[in-house]
Parts: structure tokens; sequence; C-alpha cells
């Protein structure tokens, strides 16, 4: 039996039939053998877009954008119902039931309610750090809640705790699916964004990476950029406080290590066989210093050589591109009144400190050797990024953009780019032979610390004081994918030259190895299409609306980007066509455009368009028709704004039609109907229980100003009528 497009679906509790409530209103039960129709509630005449069977119970949970009530299962008999005074939205409502006994109701405000159906108390509200909850689960037998919101962020929350939320980011577009494991440890979130992540509960100990497989860990933190190093043969070095490690990557094996007194920096030759650390040291005199250079085989960490004691604390360190120098930058001296940095170059072969290079200010943060051995980057924490003449230390040109000490620095493996990162929250492009800066990356919330260019150049990834990972492509600056898991700073994260594999650590946990799985990759051009193909349809959407071509014209705009890459250009056209059947994104739009008044006339029109595709999609979406019947008030087509709000009135009875059909009336020329209309839209604003939704007294307002004023200002200026009984008196109609 067909009743139209179908909201949700949901097994009874014994799993013997199969629910399914309907856009169009009412709750089919069904044989799920022979698709039998076994009962119809017709109790709901909104459309049912949840369905909730608690375990232990017969009730079943419904919702639509406008309502929620529980109905007995067995006799259809609806127990508990109430209409959701929230404004208009297109997934507004979500429900769910906490330990048996509370209701936990979302809309589109900043907030949820928790009701207790056992008593009569009114219910509280829990304000959250989402603009709208897009998704809601609750806890089976706990009361644990987490809501998906639509700026993509996944909110947890305990009921019984006035704490804040935990809040897991990752997505990138809204969260309209959230689910618990039956144990409670796991949570699962789908996105717009085309992923699904698999959270372990914040609560709980461990994490787990952003495509819910367990890291790869090692243990110990690191607190410095440069005590993790990546050999190109796949393995990674550590010098973290008294020891330094050598590390199979893919298994996590401990191959070899020694112990050395406070080791800070740690490096690996390009040949792979030496790496160069800095160590601490003790001076002839039994003073302790700064540490020393110390060069050390990489298959047994015996010593080659030792430099002399440094006179200041070591920050930074590299070897050229050939392996015959290694480079130091220093901190700024306290007893150095000018507080002046330097760059240390030592001769690989005999030990020699070849020269040193002054830094002006308070020194270098990050010292690198660009591909071709020319030249020294330098990231300064003055906030400028200096190069320098390899040979001759001259300074050849500073970049400068960033507002804060600048972070890390790297050169692209072509030696074309190089990226920054800085205290000011960004990552940055620049040019490397002019000096001109190409693009500004403002991904994290926070300082960025880490800032590295895939083997190929083609992608950034970056680092920070927000504990997330992006990595994002270098042309389009648009983020392919976010890892998560980290719960500190996170200092270092670099692409492996060996596998491409990404590794990361922070100051508070274990070093993470993210693997680079054909089915990571797949996913990750996933996300990365995702999020392009939402870019472009904004864009494209305010520049002409959905026109026939819309799709092909966001096709050949990625084409035009990446010519050569014929996986991304597949990958992006599945994308964009599965987007151009998204109605609810396009009625998100329409109403968008439509909702209020003194609007450009272009923009009702962009909006016309977006609504009729959207109801051509879903026919039987009774919210569509609403959005529908709005637009094409605001574009001027009074009486087929009557004919489809009409009807959507009767089923829907609420505010925001009753005030759009007063305003049809009006245009139309029914002024009995439009104020009879007006004063039921007033009459269901007055009936609310929460009547402050701004969205809701706008429509009424703006159709009492429509009619009334205008019949003020119409009786105001009409002419006079002379009275014939009485000469010379004026009487006003």
């Amino acid at each position: 039996m067909a009743r139209g497009a179908i909201g949700a679906i949901a097994y009874d509790a014994q799993g013997s039939t199969l629910l399914v409530g309907f856009l169009s209103g009412g709750i089919g039960q069904f044989n799920p053998h022979n698709g039998k129709l076994l009962r119809f509630f017709d109790n709901s005449s909104y459309d049912v877009k949840t369905l909730v069977v608690p375990s232990d119970s017969r009730n079943l949970l419904y919702a639509g954008a406008r309502a929620w009530g529980l109905v007995d299962s067995d006799s259809g008999e609806e127990r508990i119902s109430r209409r959701h005074d929230g404004r208009h939205g297109d997934r507004v409502y979500k429900v769910g039931i906490l330990d048996g006994s509370h209701v936990v109701c979302g809309d589109e405000s900043e907030a949820i309610v928790v009701r207790d159906l056992s008593k009569q108390e009114p219910p509280f509200a829990r304000h959250l750090p989402q603009p709208t909850v897009s998704s809601l689960a609750c806890s089976q037998g706990g009361s644990w809640i987490v809501t998906g919101g639509s700026d993509g962020t996944v909110c947890v929350l305990n009921a019984n705790d006035e704490a804040s939320p935990w809040i897991l980011r990752g997505h990138f577009q809204p969260v309209d699916a959230v689910a618990f494991s039956q144990s409670g440890r796991l949570i699962a979130s789908g996105s717009r964004d085309n992923t699904i992540k698999i959270w372990l509960h914040p609560a709980a100990d461990g994490h787990l990476d952003a495509n819910g497989a367990p890291v790869t860990s090692l243990p110990g933190f690191a607190a410095r950029r440069d005590s993790v190093a990546l050999s190109a043969d796949g393995h990674v070095a550590t010098a973290i406080n008294h020891f330094v490690r050598i590390w199979e990557a893919q298994t996590g094996r401990l191959l070899v290590q020694r112990q050395m007194r406070e080791c800070t920096c740690i490096a690996f030759s390009p040949s792979n066989d030496v790496i160069a650390v800095v160590a601490g040291a003790i001076d002839g005199s039994g003073q302790r210093g700064f540490g020393q250079l110390c060069l050390l085989r990489s298959d047994t960490l015996e010593s080659d050589w030792n430099s002399e004691t440094f006179e200041r604390p070591a920050e930074s360190i590299c070897f050229s591109p050939d392996g015959s120098r290694v480079a130091v930058s220093f901190e700024a001296s306290s007893a150095d009144s000018e507080d002046r940095g330097r760059i240390g170059i030592w001769e690989v072969e005999n030990a020699k400190r070849l020269r040193e290079i002054d830094i002006p200010k308070r020194g270098g943060a990050c010292v690198r050797y660009s591909p071709d051995g020319s030249e020294l980057l330098l990231a300064g924490k003055d906030g400028l990024v200096r190069v320098f003449d390899a040979d001759s230390g001259r300074e050849v040109r500073a970049l400068k953009g960033h507002t804060g000490a600048v972070n890390a620095a790297e050169y692209s493996p072509d030696g074309g780019l190089i990226a920054t990162a800085g205290a000011d929250a960004t990552c940055r492009l620049w040019d490397a032979e002019s000096g001109k800066p190409l693009k500004n990356f403002r991904l994290h919330t926070n300082a960025v610390w880490a800032v590295s260019f895939s083997p190929d150049g083609r992608r950034l990834v970056s680092a920070g004081n927000d504990s997330l990972i992006h990595i994002a492509d270098t042309q389009t600056g648009c983020v392919r994918y976010t890892l998560r898991g980290h719960r500190g700073r996170v200092c270092f994260a670099a692409f492996s030259p060996a596998d491409g594999s990404l590794v990361s650590t922070d100051d508070q946990g274990p070093i993470a190895i993210w693997p680079a799985s054909p089915q990571q990759s797949e996913l990750n051009l996933q996300r990365y299409c995702a999020g392009y193909s939402g870019y472009l349809f904004e864009k494209l959407f305010q520049e002409s609306g959905y026109e026939n071509d819309w799709v092909d014209r966001m096709i050949q705009r990625v084409q035009s980007m990446h010519p050569s890459d014929a996986e991304l250009h597949e990958a992006f056209a599945r994308t964009a066509r599965m987007l151009a059947l998204d109605a609810d994104r396009l009625e998100h739009e329409s109403w968008r455009l439509v909702e209020r008044s003194e609007q450009a006339s272009v923009d009702y029109d962009l909006g016309l368009r977006a609504a009729e595709r959207a109801c051509e999609l879903e026919p039987d979406n009774v919210s569509f028709q609403q959005t529908l019947g709005v637009a094409q008030y605001r574009a001027g087509l009074y009486e087929a704004a009557l004919a489809t709000l009409e009807p959507v009135a009767k089923r829907r009875n609420e505010v925001h039609d009753y005030a759009v059909l007063a305003m049809c009336y009006y245009k139309l020329g029914h002024r009995a109907e439009a104020l009879k209309a007006l004063h039921d839209a007033k009459a269901r604003l007055a009936g609310f229980k929460t009547a402050d939704d701004s969205s809701v007294r706008r429509f009424v307002d703006e159709a009492d100003s429509l009619i009334n004023a205008s019949a003020s200002e119409a009786q105001r200026q009409a002419p006079p009528a002379f009275n014939n009984s009485t000469p010379g008196s004026i009487e006003h109609r």
C-alpha cells in the first residue's frame, strides 16, 4: 500500500514487524516478509522523520518537523502528543528515549529538551554549542546523549551532569545521523560530507582515528617539533627525554635505542645511514651546557663524532640535501643584550663548524635547507620568515604576513613553494623564488605548530593547539580530510616518504602513525569531492540558481583546475550528480532566500526555482510545499501560492501558513478572507507555549503590517464626502 515518500523506518521491539513513517503523515505497520500492511496509525498529520522503539516498552516514539508523540504499538492509541514550537526547518525535529522514562527532543535551536514522562514536571533544556541539532541519539539504559550539528560537530553530554559537553570535530558538513553502540563505548556519526566516523566515547580511555581504525602508536611523547624524524626507508627516529630510539613504522617494533642526556632534536641524513642528535653535555669545567651536536650510525646508534658544547639552547636541526652539512638553529641567549638567535653549520665529514649566521631579534624556531641546498629557510619568532644564502650566510629575502611568531616552515619537494605555520592560527603558501604570498589557510582555531608537504607536493598537512590534523589541497585550499585523536598540542605531523602514511605526535600522548590504505585514499577523495562540490554548489547557486547545465558547469570547473587527475574527475562527477538530487539542500537554500521580505527579486527567483526542484524530487514533503508556497508569494505568483498553501494549512495548521495565506488573499483583493487568515495566525501564535520565535513572529508582523497598515493608509488618503443633510459639514469615510 503506497502512501508516498518515507521519512523513517524501524523494527518493533520484537523484530517481527516493520514500522514506517511517511512524510505525508501517519505510521504504517508492515509484515517484513510479504510487505502486507497490518495497521496504519493515522494519529499524526505531520511529516514523520524519526521513529524510536524502546527495547523494554510497547510504546512507539515518533517525531516530525512539527510534532512528536508516543503511540501504543498494540492499540494505536496516542498516549502523548506534543506540538513543536520551533520555527520552520527541513530536518528540525529529533527525539530519543533516555533510560526508559525520559524523552529527549532536539530542533533547530541551540538546545535539547529533556522531559520526564513519569512526572508532571516542566521539561528542562540543555544548551549546546551547535547552531542546529541535525541528529540525536541516546545510550541504552544510560544517561548519555549524542547530537550531530549543522556545523559538522558532534556533541556528547550526560543528562545528569551540567558540565559542558564534549565536542568532537572532524566532519565538515552537517551531521545528520548519530548512534551509540550497544555497549555505549563507541559513537558513530554520518555526515553529508559522505563520511561515517567512529569515535571512542570521550569518557572512555584511548582514542580512535578519524576512519574508525585504531592508530598505530609508539610510546613516549614529544614536546618539540624536531623530536621526531622520518626516513625514506620507513623508520621513525625519536629523541625524547633521555633516549634516542629507532622504530619500524608499520609494525611499531623497536629496532635500536641508546640512552643519552636530555635529547631534544633529531634528523635523518638523506642516505638514512646517519642521524644527527642534539643531546645534553657537560663542559670541561663541570658546568652543564646547552647540549652538543652528535652524529650517530642509524643501525647501531654508535657515535661518529660530537661537537663542542653549545652556548645557547638548540631549536631545530636539518641536513643539507647532499648530506654533507648539518644546520642547527639556536634560541636567543639571555646574556646577549641584542637578544639575537643564531644558525650554526657543521661539516659532516670532519665535524668542523663552517660558519655562524646571526639572526636578528628573537631567533628562529625551525631551520630547513632548500631542495637544491643553496638556501636556508628560517621560521622567525618575530613573525618573519627569512631566507639565507647557504654559502655566504647573507639574508636574501624576508617573507612578511604572519601576525605572530612563525612556528614552522618547509620547502615543497620541487623547491617552488614555501609553507609556513604561525601562532596566528594560519598556514601560508609563498612563492619560494620571489617571496610573494600565494594562499592563506585558516584551518585551525589556535596556534599552528607543524606544517609539511606530501611527497608529491599536492597536499599540505598542518597541526596545532586544537589537537586536529588537517590535510588540504595546495591548489584549491580545500581540506581533503581531518584526523582526530590527539589530546594535546600536536607539534609534529609529516608524511612518510616511504609509504605515504602520516606520523604525528603531541605533548601529552603517544606518537601516532595513521595508515595510508587504498580504502582510506578512496574515502579521502570522497571527502574532498563532497567538500568542494558543496562550495561550488553555493557559488554557482548564487550566480544563476538551478539550471539544466548546473552540474556540468561544476564538473568543468574542477576539470580546469585539475586537468590531469582523471580519478578526481570521475569521483567529483559522481558526487556532484548526487548533490543535484539533494532535495534537502535545495529546499534549505530556497528558504534562506525567501524567508525574509525586502530581498532582491533575483533572490526570490532563485529561491522559487530551487523550491520547485525540491518539490519535484520529494512531491509529498509538506515542509517543502510550504517553502514553495512562500517562494511563489515572494515572486508575485499569488494565485499559485494560494493553491499551494491552502491544502498545506489544512494539514499542518501552522502559524506560517496562515500568515502567508492572509497576504495572498490581500494581494488578490479578498480582504475578508485576508482578515480571517490573519486572525487565525495570531490566535495560533498566542496559543504557543513558547512564542518567542523570531521567524514565526516576523511572518505575522509582516501580514499585519500589509493588511492593517494599508487599510489605515487608504482610509487616511480617501477624498472627503459632503453630507447633504448638514451643509458645510464634512464626513470622512
